[in-house]
């Protein structure tokens, strides 16, 4: 990411924002490890990490439209710096190095969501 000159809006940990997804995400936070039931989420462990969520929001898929997109107010727009894309080289790389991009995930574009 150093060397593709990646823009990174944040990189807070996310006890600074009281352990809460959604504010962290709202503030384009990047972040990896978060505290919460490790049976729901990888972030529990410590294997995945959210990049530029604001960029990058989750989307839902057809048949999934009823639920919201997060973080509130985001948009896609892959033009913006910072947003990733499928053949960005960040998503490549992390793909290369053994990640799963959250955007592959079967009902939700989780654009910003990379884990192990």
């Amino acid at each position: 990411m150093f060397y593709e000159k990646f823009p990174i809006a944040h990189a807070i940990p996310i006890v600074n924002y009281n352990w809460d997804d959604d504010v962290s995400m709202q503030a384009n936070n990047t972040y990896s490890f978060c505290y919460r039931n490790a049976n729901f989420s990888k972030h529990a462990l410590g294997m995945a990490i959210d990049i530029n969520p604001y960029f990058n929001p989750l989307r839902w898929k057809s048949g999934y439209e009823n639920r919201l997109n997060k973080p509130a107010g985001a948009h896609y727009d892959p033009s913006v710096p910072g947003t990733f894309y499928n053949l960005h080289p960040v998503v490549l790389e992390f793909k290369r190095l053994g990640f799963h991009w959250g955007h592959n995930f079967t009902i939700k574009n989780d654009d910003h969501h990379f884990d192990m």
